[in-house]
C-alpha cells in the first residue's frame, strides 16, 4: 500500500512540474522580444563664421590749401591776415669754414727758478736788512699763554736783494704761515757781493716773532 502511494504522489508531482513548464513556454511566447535600446544619430552641418568686416579705411586729413588766416575782430577794427609762409623742405646748411692757422704757435707753461747761488761763507759780507714789515702777532696765540715764536726760513736773496722762499725749516705754529709769507714778499736785504760783484746768495734765515 505503501508503495502504491508514494508512486501516486510523485506522478502526480510530475505531472504539476510539466505543466507547469508548459505555463511558462506559453507566457514566454506571448511576451514580446526585448530590444536593445536604440541610438539615433543626426549629422549636423557646421557652417563657417562669416569673416569679419573689413577694418574702415583712414581717413585723409584734407589739407588745407589756404596760405592766410583771417582774423575778423568785433568794433570798428580791421581785419588782420596772417601769412603763413611756405617753407622749403630742400634746405642745404653750408658747413662753417675752420680758419687754417698758418702755424701752431708754442707756449712756454714751464717756469723755472734758477736756485744756483753762493753760500754766506762766500760772500764778501753778509747780507744786512734794509727795511721789514711790521707784524701783529696773532691773538689765537696768545690767549694761549704763547707770546713769541722763531722759525726757519730756507731763503734765497737776488742780486737786487728780493727774498724768495725756497722753503720751510721749521714752524712751530701753522697760525703763523700768513707772517711768514708777508715777511717774505716785503723784506730786503742790501745785495749779496762775491769779489765785489752782486750775486745771488741762500741761507737758512731764522725770523722771531714776538707780541
Amino acid at each position: 500500500m505503501k508503495s502504491t502511494h508514494r508512486r501516486a504522489i510523485a506522478l502526480s508531482l510530475g505531472v504539476l512540474l510539466v505543466a507547469i513548464l508548459i505555463g511558462a513556454e506559453q507566457w514566454l511566447q506571448n511576451q514580446p522580444l526585448l530590444q536593445p535600446d536604440q541610438v539615433e544619430v543626426r549629422s549636423i552641418e557646421l557652417s563657417a563664421p562669416p569673416p569679419p568686416p573689413p577694418p574702415p579705411k583712414p581717413q585723409t586729413q584734407q589739407q588745407s590749401t589756404a596760405t592766410a588766416v583771417e582774423l575778423n575782430i568785433a568794433g570798428g577794427g580791421a581785419s588782420v591776415e596772417l601769412g603763413v609762409p611756405e617753407l622749403d623742405a630742400q634746405l642745404e646748411l653750408a658747413e662753417p669754414e675752420v680758419p687754417q692757422l698758418a702755424s701752431t704757435p708754442e707756449w712756454s707753461t714751464q717756469l723755472t727758478v734758477n736756485w744756483e747761488a753762493f753760500g754766506l761763507a762766500e760772500l764778501d759780507q753778509l747780507p744786512q736788512v734794509v727795511n721789514s714789515p711790521r707784524t701783529v702777532f696773532p691773538n689765537s696765540l696768545v690767549r694761549r699763554g704763547i707770546t713769541q715764536a722763531t722759525v726757519e726760513l730756507d731763503v734765497m736773496i737776488d742780486e737786487n736783494g728780493h727774498v724768495s722762499l725756497r722753503g720751510v725749516r721749521s714752524n712751530p705754529y701753522p697760525e703763523l704761515q700768513p707772517l711768514i709769507d708777508k715777511v717774505v714778499q716785503k723784506t730786503r736785504f742790501t745785495s749779496p757781493t762775491k769779489k765785489g760783484q752782486p750775486v745771488r746768495a741762500v741761507f737758512t734765515w731764522p725770523v722771531e716773532f714776538a707780541k
